[in-house]
C-alpha cells in the first residue's frame, strides 16, 4: 500500500511583513484527495509560492517555512513563514491568489514530498523547482547550508566566511578572533543582507584556483577578510587556523591541485 504523505495546494490571501524574511500569512488550502485540512499543517511544513506575477521577482518560484500556526476554519490558515530560499526576499503579499503548495519534509535532509499538479490544479513549473532544488543537494557530493549575508557588501564565490552573532555570516579573517568562529566556503555570490549556500565539510572544486598550490599543500585561514593562504598567519595575535587540503581533481594526474578538501582546525588562538 502506498504510504500518503501531507501535501496540498496553498494559496496566499493577504500578508504581513513582520521582519525582514517572516511574514504572517491568511491563506487558503485544498487537497484534491480530500485527505488533509489546515489542521494538519505543522511547524516546519515547507510552502511553494510561484512568483510569476511578482514585481520584485517574477518569474521565480520561492520557498519558505512554516514557523507559527496562529489559528484555522474550514480550508483556511492563519500562519507565520519564513523565507527560505537564494536571492531577493519575496513578500507572499505579491502573490495572492497565485497557486503554491504545501508539504511535510523529509526528517533528515528537509527535502518536500511533492504535490500532485493535476490533483491540485498547481502550475507544472512550481513543482519542477521544488524538485530541482533537492536533486542539486542530493547530486552534489557537497555539504551545504544556507546563510545570510550580514553585511553590506558582496560577499564573493569561494571566500571563508564567519558566523555573527545574529546568525548572519560575514567575512572570516585570522586576524580577528571575533571572525574565525567558520561557518563555510561561500558556492556562490551572496548579496549583501540576503541568503546563499556555504560548503561547510567536503570538497569544493577550484576553490584554490588563484593560489596555485601544489598537492596536499596545507591551506589556512589568512589575515585579508574571506581569503585562505598557504602561509600561516605568524602574529601573536591571530588565529591560526588550518582550512585544509588542496587537492587535485579526482580522475587526473595534474600539479594543479586547485580543489579544496576542507579539514577544519584550530592550530593557535591568542
Amino acid at each position: 500500500m502506498a504510504i500518503t504523505y501531507f501535501n496540498a495546494r496553498f494559496i496566499p490571501n493577504d500578508s504581513l511583513q513582520v521582519t525582514t524574511d517572516e511574514f504572517d500569512v491568511n491563506a487558503s488550502m485544498f487537497d484534491g484527495l480530500g485527505l488533509f485540512s489546515p489542521a494538519d499543517i505543522q511547524v516546519n511544513d515547507v510552502v511553494f509560492l510561484d512568483g510569476a506575477s511578482s514585481f520584485s521577482a517574477p518569474g521565480t518560484v520561492n520557498k519558505y517555512k512554516v514557523i507559527q500556526i496562529h489559528s484555522y476554519s474550514g480550508m483556511n490558515v492563519s500562519l507565520r513563514l519564513q523565507w527560505n530560499d537564494v536571492g531577493a526576499v519575496l513578500d507572499p503579499g505579491e502573490v495572492v491568489g497565485s497557486a503554491g503548495f504545501i508539504s511535510r519534509p523529509s526528517v533528515n535532509r528537509g527535502f518536500a514530498f511533492h504535490a500532485s499538479p493535476t490533483l491540485h490544479t498547481i502550475p507544472d513549473y512550481v513543482i519542477q523547482y521544488s524538485r530541482n532544488i533537492d536533486n542539486d543537494q542530493i547530486l552534489d557530493p557537497f555539504y551545504y547550508k544556507l546563510v545570510k549575508n550580514g553585511t553590506l557588501s558582496p560577499i564573493g564565490q569561494y571566500k571563508v566566511v564567519a558566523w555573527n552573532d545574529n546568525g548572519t555570516v560575514s567575512l572570516a579573517t585570522a586576524a580577528d578572533h571575533s571572525l574565525s568562529d567558520l561557518a563555510g566556503i561561500t558556492s556562490n555570490v551572496i548579496p549583501p543582507g540576503e541568503f546563499g549556500y556555504v560548503i561547510k565539510v567536503g570538497y569544493v572544486p577550484n576553490a584554490l584556483h588563484l593560489l596555485n598550490p601544489i598537492p596536499g599543500a596545507t591551506v589556512f585561514l589568512s589575515v585579508v577578510p574571506g581569503e585562505m593562504t598557504l602561509i600561516g598567519p605568524t602574529s601573536l595575535t591571530d588565529t591560526i587556523i588550518k582550512i585544509g587540503r588542496a587537492e587535485p581533481p579526482s580522475g587526473i594526474a595534474t600539479p594543479n591541485a586547485y580543489d579544496l578538501h576542507i579539514e577544519l582546525e584550530i592550530l593557535a588562538e591568542p
